[in-house]
């Protein structure tokens, strides 16, 4: 039920597709920018509809090296970096960054034309690039099981520490805001924080969804 969430927002000029874990904002400075943009986002929002369990798009390349240990993963976001196993790196990092501080992905997920998705099944870490790049644009864990094809085996056990508070599994909405997100007036299932680089999302539908630290625009 939940593999087929895709809202879009519009707002002031300012147009947010959120898909699951993904957050797209566009700024039309004109109303025939404005008209270009929405046919843009309905013809995406039709791609992103490959994005359930059963898409035959998607295409599975397995790594061979060992991949990061399972519930050993913590994340600390400090306004400018994140740290993984200990490990800091600057934000936006790149994959071979990630790769270096966690370990190769159990598997990676093509989405042809959209997204590039590395797959941490033991650790339920996820890291969206675009086609032939190779900076993460967006870095995602799961507090539950999603049951898209590319959602991790496994769920993400660790804390989130913000510069603000921390967000554990067992979160609530009012210890999500207490850690400094603020929740949309307009989607009340997003606790937003906003940097000049980051932007971090947590999902909560009844309990913790997720998380995404994604590259503000």
């Amino acid at each position: 039920m939940q593999n087929t969430r895709s809202i879009c927002q519009l707002t002031s000029g300012r147009i947010v597709l959120w898909n699951s874990r993904q957050v797209i904002t566009v700024i039309a400075h004109s109303q025939h920018n404005l008209i270009l943009v929405l046919v843009a986002i309905l013809c995406l929002g039709c791609n992103q509809a490959d994005d359930t369990p059963s898409s035959p798009v998607a295409q599975e390349i397995v790594p061979q090296d060992t991949p990061a240990a399972p519930g050993t993963i913590a994340i600390t976001f400090t306004g400018d970096e994140i740290q993984l196993h200990g490990k800091r790196l600057p934000w936006p990092f790149t994959r071979q960054q990630l790769i270096e501080a966690i370990g190769k992905p159990d598997r990676i997920v093509d989405r042809t034309n959209i997204n590039v998705i590395s797959v941490w099944d033991a650790a339920g870490i996820l890291a969206y690039c675009k086609p032939g790049k190779d900076q993460v644009n967006s870095l995602a864990v799961e507090y539950v099981a999603e049951g898209f094809d590319f959602s991790p085996k496994q769920l993400f056990k660790g804390r989130i520490q913000l510069p603000t508070g921390s967000i554990t599994p067992d979160a609530t909405q009012k210890s999500l805001q207490d850690a400094g997100l603020i929740q949309d007036p307009e989607i009340p299932l997003m606790f937003v924080m906003e940097t000049p680089q980051c932007t971090i999302i947590a999902e909560y539908i009844d309990s913790l969804q997720g998380v995404s630290f994604g590259v503000t625009d």
